[in-house]
């Protein structure tokens, strides 16, 4: 068992918005959109994790993407990433006894419409709140037992490259 957490911390992850690696999943978008041939992502993938910086955005530096192709590039992964929590907080909340069997179905199709009529996608969760069929710390817990098993999937969100110090410049005494 590793000593470290599998997740941060609660205020953690409010300031990283997935704690999971979803290079993955980007990757297989890049591709499915057809910007880059696989070898091409790989490759990208490797640099941009090296600076730091999202797949998206290294490809528009490097002038794979224009800056629509990288922001619709966003949008689709945004979504799908998204939609796959959603599922499976779902999965979680029937197993756990707060929605019945089939009422999963039905949120996932009214959540599908809702964002082909608006272009916004209303998570699952926080409707579950505000219509009062779920309470907030019950989301919480579902949330995090989703997050872990997110983690577990496709590994925790790489952390940022260390900043790098001027040439020349000395670390300062403690």
């Amino acid at each position: 068992m590793p000593s470290t957490p599998i997740l941060p911390t609660e205020p953690d992850l409010v300031l990283a918005p997935r704690p999971y690696d979803t290079s993955r999943l980007l990757v297989q978008a890049v591709e499915t959109m057809g910007f880059a041939d696989p070898d091409t992502i790989r490759s990208a993938a490797g640099d941009a994790r090296a600076r730091g910086v999202s797949l998206a955005e290294h490809l528009r530096q490097v002038g794979l993407l224009s800056p629509d192709e990288a922001r619709r590039l966003e949008l689709e992964v945004e979504y799908r990433l998204e939609r796959d929590e959603d599922k499976i907080f779902l999965r979680l909340a029937t197993h756990a006894g707060i929605l019945a069997a089939g009422e999963a179905t039905g949120l996932l199709a009214a959540q599908k419409r809702e964002f082909q009529r608006t272009g916004r996608m209303a998570r699952i969760d926080l409707r579950l709140v505000d219509e009062g069929r779920i309470d907030e710390g019950a989301r919480l817990e579902i949330v995090r037992r989703r997050d872990v098993a997110l983690v577990r999937s496709m590994g925790p969100a790489p952390r940022p490259a260390p900043a790098r110090r001027a040439p020349g410049s000395r670390r300062r005494p403690l």
